[in-house]
């Protein structure tokens, strides 16, 4: 690598680090940020990660994107629209960190964002959520 490149590199790592979900996640729940990446990314430290993907996992900690590149099998735009819209519908509480509560209860699995739930879960939670009253 050449000196812009790692400069430019821990840059990214730096904007990583820094970035308000990366804290939020990192601070409450280790264990979560090395599955995300190990599922994503196939690694255990986002130090290892290429500039690539250091530029994806960038844009999707600053919510220009709803999820890493690699999105297979994952909730469809319309079943993560529906959560969102019941959620605001029939929640006391309206707050991420409720919504990812209620996640946790139903699907026994912790999560980042909502947006990295799957297609099977996301029917799940769609289910308690028409559930509630």
């Amino acid at each position: 690598m050449t000196t812009k490149q790692i400069a430019f590199r821990k840059n990214l790592l730096m904007k990583i680090h820094i970035s308000e979900t990366y804290l939020k996640l990192y601070k409450d729940n280790r264990t979560a940020w090395v599955e995300f990446l190990q599922t994503y990314y196939k690694v255990k430290s986002s130090s290892t990660l290429s500039i690539e993907d250091l530029i994806n996992l960038t844009d999707f900690l600053s919510n220009k994107q709803i999820a890493p590149q690699t999105r297979k099998g994952f909730a469809s735009k319309m079943q993560l629209s529906k959560i969102k819209e019941l959620w605001n519908q029939k929640a006391r509480d309206k707050s991420d960190k409720a919504l990812m509560e209620f996640i946790y209860r139903i699907t026994k699995e912790r999560y980042i964002k909502f947006e990295l739930l799957s297609k099977i879960e996301a029917t799940k939670v769609i289910i308690g959520l028409s559930k509630m009253i």
